[in-house]
């Protein structure tokens, strides 16, 4: 868990993916530059080059989109899906985690039950921050 040091009652959790994705994606980085630093090593400059660079440079970009940023204050929780935002008058509880369940759900008073992102063990948290009730 992570607080802001501005705002003890918000909380930040990043998703970074998993680990045997970030290595594929640093090993083939890596690969793709040395390819890029033989092709102007040995002054073949063309489209070839072309094509490893924007490789390099897409693939980092790629690789940096995958970190995701959740977050939750006082006033709403805000899901990995950027378009969407929990309200916490929207919220009639935060259902128990169950034994299979993978993050933290909210039953919506519109009868809805909908997934934050966060994982099992910020449950009792985020009740804290939006003081509603963990129930099953």
């Amino acid at each position: 868990m992570t607080t802001d040091p501005q705002n003890a009652d918000v909380l930040v959790h990043v998703l970074t993916g998993q680990r045997w994705l970030r290595w594929l994606n640093g090993v083939l980085v890596v690969a793709w530059t040395l390819m890029a630093a033989s092709e102007i090593a040995h002054r073949r400059m063309g489209w070839s080059l072309a094509f490893h660079v924007a490789l390099v440079v897409l693939w980092t970009a790629v690789f940096a989109a995958t970190r995701t940023r959740i977050t939750a204050d006082a006033n709403e929780i805000r899901p990995p899906e950027r378009w969407r935002r929990i309200h916490w008058a929207e919220v009639a509880h935060i259902q128990r985690p169950g034994p299979y369940d993978g993050g933290v759900k909210v039953a919506r008073t519109d009868g809805k039950v909908v997934s934050t992102g966060f994982p099992l063990r910020y449950a009792q948290r985020l009740a804290a921050l939006g003081n509603v009730d963990v129930r099953p």
